[in-house]
């Protein structure tokens, strides 16, 4: 099988590539392993359907997606990447190859570990895999189910939870202390980028408060039981701890998901102020020099809102002229890559990457021989 593109990831940044790429001109072939679109953020949408206005826009790309005219695999797993583009992947115990002029990663953000004592216990999870099983399943919590961490996972998990019917115990913020005092800083910053989602934060954390579930400050978490998750211990300000638990649910925020573009030869760096890997960029999105497979997008997860892009785009001429047009409207965000306003940008997907797929559209348009 041979294409011009292969999307590896079915997100909001992998769907939204193939529908542009596919406006570009270009043969499209995307694989995922989960069994239809959406990724983790917007799993199983279709079939739940949309609670709001956000769920709403989201179910458009979807749409617009499904009508583009992109191959989709679902269920299926990519093993390698060699740098002549051939993707190998499986799916339903079958191996398959595809021969890609391109390939785009979008393969979007993982959850932290959280390692405490007796983590490995059947009744400890991580908070996305109760939202997994939430949004797929309509499973809920009940009350000898807490939450432990940080990040707002733990806020958006928990309201969503509640409004499902579902109940818990108590939440476990395990942050620093002293982290809030150093991100106040930033706080008119933010206000003035992220305003409605630092509001949106609020008024879960007061939702929270009318259930009536407990916030509290905590460190040194312990999960104990004889074969199974039965209790939890905790040091707070008063002194140490414990409640009974059948479930414990940790999390500690969310990182690019760098297993695949690693893999593919990427050159990456280390993010001090997430603690985690990233992909290397120039100020203007483009991947720094270095990767194994040099036709290679990549697109993940990051703190910004938009997706951080990197490319290395073969054909020169193209990519100079992408270069040129990026410096001239670039315009930087904290995670230190930059993006575009475009007029026909999908919804959460980086208009670097749009920029790119333009160019991978007219060089396309020039190597293909005419009908």
């Amino acid at each position: 099988m041979t294409t011009d593109l292969v999307i590896v990831g079915a997100g909001p940044a992998g769907l939204s590539a193939a529908t542009e790429a596919a406006a570009q001109g270009l043969s499209v072939v995307l694989l995922d392993e989960n069994d239809g679109p959406g990724g983790r953020i917007w799993q199983a949408l279709e079939s739940r359907g949309a609670m709001n206005a956000e769920d709403a826009a989201a179910l458009t790309v979807i749409r617009q997606f499904r009508a583009c005219g992109a191959a989709a695999h679902w269920g299926a797993t990519v093993w390698a990447i060699e740098p002549d583009g051939t993707v190998f992947w499986s799916r339903q115990c079958a191996a398959h190859a595809t021969r890609s002029r391109y390939v785009l990663l979008a393969t979007g953000a993982t959850e932290r570990p959280l390692p405490v004592a007796g983590w490995t216990l059947p009744g400890v999870m991580t908070v996305g895999a109760a939202q997994i099983a939430l949004k797929t399943g309509g499973l809920v919590p009940d009350a000898n189910t807490w939450i432990a961490g940080q990040g707002p996972l733990l806020l958006l998990y928990t309201v969503q939870a509640l409004r499902a019917g579902g109940r818990i115990g108590g939440i476990l913020d395990l942050s620093d202390p002293a982290a809030r005092w150093r991100a106040g800083r930033h706080l008119p910053a933010a206000a003035l980028r992220f305003g409605g989602d630092l509001w949106k934060g609020l008024r879960w954390r007061q939702e929270i408060r009318r259930a009536g579930i407990q916030w509290l400050r905590a460190s040194d978490l312990r999960a104990d039981g004889d074969g199974r998750l039965q209790r939890i211990r905790f040091r707070t300000a008063g002194g140490m701890r414990e409640e009974a638990a059948d479930l414990l649910l940790l999390h500690d925020g969310v990182i690019p998901s760098m297993q695949i573009p690693r893999a593919a030869g990427c050159p990456q760096e280390w993010n001090h102020a997430q603690h985690c890997w990233q992909p290397v960029t120039d100020p203007g999105g483009a991947a720094e020099d270095g990767g194994r497979v040099p036709e290679v997008v990549v697109s993940v997860g990051t703190s910004t809102p938009a997706a951080t892009a990197t490319t290395a785009t073969p054909p020169a001429a193209h990519t100079r002229r992408a270069r040129r047009r990026r410096r001239r409207a670039a315009v930087p965000t904290s995670a230190g890559s930059s993006h575009r306003a475009v007029t026909r940008a999908p919804a959460n997907f980086s208009s670097s990457l749009i920029e790119h797929l333009h160019v991978l559209g007219e060089s396309g348009r020039e190597m293909r021989p005419p009908p």
